[in-house]
């Protein structure tokens, strides 16, 4: 099976659908639920997501993806 690309500051397609849910007002609970993952996964992709944008916390990921466009 062939690799998806990656996205913006190298997100997964699965960690800009997690960014943009968050960037939308979702909590962690409500993603992991509407999309059939564990919790735990869900905030693994977030830890991710800071590490490759460099922001502190969820806020600043959303600031930053406002920024650039993808949320």
């Amino acid at each position: 099976m062939e690799r998806m690309p990656d996205g913006p500051y190298g997100l997964t397609p699965r960690e800009l659908l997690i960014l943009r849910m968050l960037a939308n007002g979702a909590s962690s609970r409500e993603i992991a639920r509407l999309h059939w993952m564990e919790r735990n996964t869900v905030h693994d992709d977030i830890k991710n997501i800071l590490l490759k944008m460099g922001v502190a916390n969820q806020r600043d990921a959303v600031s930053a993806a406002h920024e650039a466009g993808i949320a």
